[in-house]
């Protein structure tokens, strides 16, 4: 327990010294780091599930071609968007069981990632996405269906 508490102090850490790059807040926001992120509205639920699919397909795809390298950022930027998971959810018509399920899938999903992005800092507890990637894929499976919970018709049509 302690080892993934100090794994997910390194990957909080990194998240806040890297931050998101501007390359990508422009491209998506269209403006530039001159404020406080906080102040931010966030990112629609379904919204952050998509990005954080696209930012695990480019993790993965640098470890396949073995350009490991190529993964730090996008591990970086999935932390990011990780922890904002919790408050999007909370933000949406999801019940609290379902809330709870997607909180669970966040704390899998920083723990995953924060193994891989270990291996970038020298700890030995450092793994290749491989090792993590079922794990992985398991949480984004849970993410998936709460996606779907909220686009079915039945959801919409609750008060």
């Amino acid at each position: 327990m302690k080892r993934i508490m100090s794994q997910l102090c390194l990957l909080f850490l990194c998240l806040f010294v890297i931050g998101c790059t501007p390359a990508d807040d422009q491209q998506e926001t269209g403006h530039d780091h001159g404020h406080d992120h906080s102040a931010e509205t966030r990112m629609p639920f379904d919204s952050l599930v998509i990005r954080i699919c696209g930012h695990r397909d480019a993790i993965k795809a640098a470890f396949d071609a073995d350009k490991q390298d190529e993964a730090h950022d996008p591990l970086h930027e999935i932390g990011h968007l990780i922890t904002q998971l919790p408050d999007a959810a909370a933000e949406t018509d999801l019940d609290e069981s379902d809330w709870n399920q997607v909180k669970q899938a966040s704390d899998n999903l920083m723990v995953s990632f924060g193994k891989v992005d270990a291996r970038f800092h020298g700890e030995e507890e450092g793994v290749k996405f491989t090792e993590v990637e079922e794990d992985v894929q398991d949480a984004i499976s849970v993410l998936k269906e709460k996606v779907a919970v909220l686009a079915s018709p039945s959801q919409e049509s609750q008060p």
